[in-house]
């Protein structure tokens, strides 16, 4: 009796386990980023973009990406839907990214490289 009662436990363990591994799932994130480049010789700075659009001041533009990957938990399926839960920083990325030209020494300037 003492082992029907412990094969029964394993195979509800051994379940229970299957059904949660089929409920997580691996994704994977990319947020795109137009990327406008800055002279240093023009000296931008952030207040300049409150005054005049950044395409007019910029001297190229890019486009960049970043990515990451996560794992998120299926917590509602039905007919064709799915809902996920996941961590916010699999799937967010910052609005604007901002980065300076150096001086001499190294130190961030308040002179635009890119946004």
């Amino acid at each position: 009796m003492a082992n029907t009662t412990v094969s029964s436990l394993t195979y509800a363990v051994q379940k229970s386990s299957k059904e949660i591994t089929e409920t997580v799932q691996r994704i994977n994130s990319t947020g795109f980023y137009k990327t406008y480049f800055f002279d240093i010789e023009d000296e931008v700075t952030l207040n300049d973009l409150q005054n005049k659009p950044v395409k007019n001041l910029a001297v190229e533009t890019g486009y960049a990406d970043q990515s990451s990957s996560g794992t998120a938990t299926i917590i509602y399926h039905s007919e064709g839907e799915v809902a996920l839960l996941t961590c916010a920083h699999v799937v967010n990325y910052p609005d604007t990214v901002v980065t300076y030209f150096g001086d001499a020494e190294g130190n961030s300037t308040q002179f635009l490289e890119t946004v």
